[in-house]
């Protein structure tokens, strides 16, 4: 589990869940997580979004994940600034992959 105080968190649930319990220090804020997730809800229609939601990594950390169609460059520039990882963009249409003598998919 990740969290902004890892101590407060640890005085209310270790008492609770004991040694099992494991949480580290949250690399983005929670202001942080939710201003991000109202930007993509707000041009949810423009950017074409399909969906969108919290995702948890290997290391307890939370970070929004957002699949759409295809991602355009005012998305690319929004993107840029944002904290690294806080946000995995997913396109479903993406340029194919072709082999040197031009079939798709061939390996």
């Amino acid at each position: 589990m990740a969290a902004a105080d890892v101590e407060a968190v640890e005085a209310v649930l270790r008492p609770q869940l004991g040694d099992p319990l494991c949480v580290v220090r949250s690399r983005w804020t929670k202001d942080q997580i939710e201003a991000v997730r109202r930007d993509l809800e707000e041009k949810w229609d423009r950017w074409s979004l399909r969906e969108m939601g919290p995702r948890h990594l290997k290391d307890g950390q939370v970070r929004l994940r957002a699949s759409l169609t295809r991602i355009l460059p005012d998305i690319a520039e929004w993107a840029t600034p944002l904290p690294e990882g806080i946000l995995a963009l997913v396109p479903w249409l993406r340029p194919s992959e072709r082999s040197p003598t031009g079939e798709a998919g061939s390996p």
